[in-house]
């Protein structure tokens, strides 16, 4: 059940950006005869998890700064609601 939840706190429906943008990034390096798929797929994993961590973090400091509890929750804004559900303590985020 942990796991599901931190999942959810990487907010998955937003981390299609990176897959997008590390596949456009390939296609130009495939246009331009030069295509390294090793690179490639460092590109799209750090491009990945930095995604991940900048969703964790603005949660985190969302939480912590008392905005999360003030926002009204919109698919686009107002964070995953996991922080202040409480199904995760801000030190378990981190984890």
């Amino acid at each position: 059940m942990r796991l599901k939840i931190w999942f959810l706190e990487t907010r998955p429906s937003f981390l299609l950006l990176p897959v997008v943008v590390a596949f456009l990034g390939t296609c130009i390096a495939w246009y331009d005869g030069f295509v390294n798929i090793a690179y490639a797929f460092l590109a799209f994993m750090g491009l990945l998890f930095c995604h991940i961590s900048v969703n964790v973090l603005n949660e985190y400091f969302d939480y912590k700064s008392g905005i999360d509890f003030e926002t009204v929750k919109t698919p686009f804004s107002g964070g995953s609601g996991i922080l202040p559900s409480a199904l995760l303590n801000p030190k378990q985020v981190f984890w």
